[in-house]
């Protein structure tokens, strides 16, 4: 018969099976560092430019969470090329926006099915919404 795990085992085992991988593409550095702070309990890599993010889409992520207006490039352009590449993926993207929203971002908005938080947001919101999807990866 087999031995079962100590209960100390156990319990790493099961942190490291809700531990997620996130991606954050933001051009705000400090807001993304903060971000991090508050996703400690995952493994988090900041992108502060549309051509990082762009290149972090190669490895796999359990949330994405994308700017929709970056500097150099807009986040729903970066959304629609993951999308194409990877439409799970694209569904597993979580929208910042600074709330400066153009009639094409607001519409963009309203037709997606991908949640979006309004700057500034609440961090427990954020905390949340990326825990639940990690947790429906298991699932």
């Amino acid at each position: 018969e087999r031995e079962r795990a100590s209960p100390v085992v156990q319990s790493v085992l099961e942190v490291a099976r809700r531990r997620g991988r996130i991606l954050v593409v933001d051009d705000e550095a400090s807001l993304g560092e903060v971000i991090q702070t508050y996703l400690a309990h995952h493994e988090v890599r900041l992108e502060t430019t549309a051509v990082g993010g762009r290149s972090a889409f190669d490895e796999p992520w359990d949330v994405v969470i994308l700017d929709v207006l970056l500097r150099e490039s807009s986040g729903i352009d970066l959304w629609r090329e993951l999308k194409e590449r990877d439409a799970a993926a694209a569904g597993r993207v979580l929208f910042v926006t600074g709330g400066s929203l153009t009639p094409e971002v607001a519409r963009f908005m309203i037709d997606t099915d991908n949640p979006t938080l309004v700057k500034p947001f609440d961090f427990r919101e954020l905390v949340r919404l990326v825990d639940e999807r990690v947790a429906a990866r298991d699932e």
